[in-house]
């Protein structure tokens, strides 16, 4: 009998001991799912006021707390991109997509941090944003940031050499196949979303790069129809490169003074659009700089030409590090 007894101590001794385990186990991981709760809100909440540094030492903290978040590195990997540390979001992105293959937004922004890693001379990174749109439309079937941001992809891997002729260069079918796919992406973001302005400039670009002057500024002027809803959505510096656009569209079809008022308004939001501290004044402000140089020039405003040239050249050895090639690259490369 009093063995009997002993055992049934014994077994209720560890049923305790397993129960205490368990109730605090579980303590520890609230405790923890609450850290990284907090940390990611708080990494939101810096994020959102442009501090992407101290966004980031949050997210390391929630990170520490759970290793295995893929919504933490994603949103770690919008600060690195914010901070255009390409290279550390797009490892950021990678991982999220490793803990959760279906995240279509990491996808998406792997995506764009390709993107800002390639250029007209370096196609391997856009390459794999196509890749990593086209996966993220797969996941969302209806993603339309993810079409319209293909769609500037292949708008982007248009080359052409006469940019400023008076008849359109003849594509090779290689550009010919990117256009197509283009037109067919903005017009899919289009018909998804009717009030999707910015892809009005996007085909404004499209049928620049084809030489096609008139149908583009159609469509700038149906994007700028609309500079509020512009300004809601992508800010002044997103106004700024909608009205950079339609003036090199104007310049290049020999509207010279609607280019140059359209590059001083572009300039005045480029000016006015909200900088962080960390990043810095977009290079394009310089591109409309010197495009304004070069219509003054082609106008034979010599004094404009001149005070214009002095603007963008000052702006430029502001910071040589972010605007290291010559005025006059600028000029000639668009």
């Amino acid at each position: 009998m009093a063995e009997r007894s002993k055992k049934s101590r014994n077994i209720i001794g560890i049923v305790l001991a397993i129960l205490i385990v368990l109730v605090v186990w579980s303590m520890v991981s609230a405790m923890s799912a609450r850290s990284k709760s907090k940390y990611k809100h708080l990494g939101i909440a810096e994020f959102e006021k442009g501090n992407y540094q101290e966004a980031i030492k949050y997210y390391n903290k929630g990170l520490e707390a759970k290793p295995d978040d893929p919504c933490l590195f994603n949103n770690r990997g919008l600060a690195y991109y914010s901070l255009e540390q390409y290279d550390k979001a797009v490892a950021d992105y990678t991982k999220a997509i490793e803990l959760k293959p279906d995240f279509a937004d990491a996808y998406y922004n792997r995506g764009l941090a390709y993107f800002k890693k390639g250029s007209s001379y370096n196609l391997e990174p856009r390459k794999k944003a196509i890749g990593d749109f086209t996966k993220a439309i797969e996941l969302k079937p209806d993603f339309v940031e993810a079409y319209y941001n293909r769609a500037v992809t292949y708008t982007e891997q248009i080359h052409y050499h006469h940019k400023y002729a008076t008849i359109p260069p003849k594509f090779p079918s290689k550009d010919m196949d990117n256009y197509n796919k283009a037109l067919a992406d903005y017009t899919r973001v289009l018909h998804l979303d009717p009030s999707y302005i910015l892809a009005h400039q996007g085909m404004g670009n499209l049928f620049y790069r084809h030489g096609d002057w008139d149908l583009a500024t159609a469509e700038y002027n149906k994007a700028l129809d609309h500079e509020k809803e512009i300004l809601a959505k992508a800010g002044k510096v997103g106004l700024a490169g909608v009205l950079n656009s339609r003036g090199r569209n104007y310049l290049a079809a020999g509207k010279l003074k609607e280019a140059i008022s359209d590059f001083t308004r572009a300039i005045e939001y480029y000016k006015k659009g909200v900088i962080s501290k960390d990043v810095g004044l977009s290079k394009s402000v310089t591109n409309a700089l010197a495009h304004r140089t070069v219509a003054a020039w082609e106008l034979g405003r010599w004094k404009d030409t001149i005070k214009f040239a002095d603007e963008t050249i000052e702006v430029k050895e502001s910071n040589p590090k972010k605007y290291g090639k010559s005025t006059f690259y600028y000029f000639t490369k668009g």
